[in-house]
């Protein structure tokens, strides 16, 4: 219908075709309102800087299925109050930008996507009111961070592998906020990064093997309550190949029933980093260290675990000398 009568010219065929929408010199599609796409190839290309797929106007546009394959600029720009839904693509090859970026109010949602190999961050979320919400993805060789959100941008990550990206993992800068929960975070120069007033929730992640830092902290508000400072809660930090955590310049958080071993050097807390932190009550019965409820294990201790003492003769005595040493507390009263 959409062809109108010229539909009657084209060459009948049984073969799969696959759908490829190419542009040069300006935006390959743009979604101004609402509007789907589905198992089509999207590709921008020629001089300037343009983006693959814009969606803006505060319209909610799918893609479903989708191959952005390659732009001058970002390959997908979400803008203006526009939320869109991307689902199972695969979003890669940007020339000079993100393969996501939302920026301007922008809100966007991406499901079980493969984001990979753009020239900046593989999803980038910047500015007041914009949100990117990230659920099953998979996010790797990007040429800056898995994920950045600054400039007052909130993310939420939930069960996404973010891996192999050439800085950080995560990166939240300049008032930002993240609250990611149940990833896995590996092989990227830096697991997690927290800087310049930002905020985040970090939850049940597993950081493990980074290049540097597997959590990195810094310059925090120092006049912001408590619950809004960084929460570090219940993770798996480990084999990292320097510190697991790392606390330093005006840094402050809660640290809370974190496992952190294995890396190659020791949990860094600055003293004045320290005295804004707070730590997890350790529960009954249990000895409270300098980490509170958070198990420690330096890779020193795992390679040379401390001897433990041999039993005294008092000890090995047990039973009737047990005995003889009560009757001589009585004896003593």
């Amino acid at each position: 219908e959409a062809l109108g009568d010229g539909a009657e010219d084209l060459p009948e065929t049984d073969a799969e075709v696959d759908a490829v929408i190419s542009g040069t010199s300006f935006h390959t599609i743009s979604f101004l309102g609402e509007g789907e796409l589905e198992d089509v190839t999207i590709r921008q290309s020629g001089p300037g800087k343009w983006f693959a797929v814009l969606c803006t106007g505060g319209g909610a546009p799918t893609l479903t299925s989708c191959k952005v394959d390659g732009a001058t600029s970002s390959c997908v720009a979400v803008t203006e109050g526009a939320s869109p839904t991307l689902a199972k693509c695969v979003i890669s090859g940007s020339h000079a930008g993100a393969g996501v970026c939302v920026f301007g109010g922008g809100k966007a949602v991406l499901t079980e996507c493969e984001i990979r190999d753009n020239a900046k961050s593989g999803v980038e979320c910047t500015g007041e009111e914009s949100e990117v919400t990230m659920e099953n993805n998979n996010v790797f060789k990007n040429r800056g961070d898995g994920v950045l959100i600054m400039e007052q941008a909130k993310g939420t990550l939930t069960t996404n592998n973010i891996h192999n990206n050439y800085h950080c993992g995560v990166e939240v800068r300049d008032q930002g906020g993240v609250t990611a929960t149940e990833n896995t975070l590996n092989s990227n120069n830096f697991g997690v990064m927290i800087a310049r007033t930002s905020s985040g929730t970090l939850e049940n992640n597993k950081i493990c093997g980074n290049f540097i830092t597997g959590v990195e902290i810094s310059r925090c508000d120092y006049e912001l309550e408590e619950e809004e400072l960084p929460q570090i809660t219940n993770n798996v930090i480990s084999n990292n190949l320097e510190s697991g955590l790392k606390l330093w310049h005006r840094a402050a958080a809660t640290l809370s029933a974190n496992t952190i071993e294995g890396n190659l050097e020791e949990v860094k807390i600055t003293p004045r980093s320290r005295r804004h932190t707070r730590f997890g009550e350790a529960e009954e019965g249990e000895v409270r260290g300098m980490m509170g409820n958070n198990k420690v294990r330096e890779l020193k201790d795992i390679l040379n675990p401390p001897e433990e003492e041999p039993p005294t003769e008092e000890a090995e005595g047990g039973g009737e000398d047990g005995e003889e040493e009560e009757g001589g507390e009585e004896d003593g009263e």
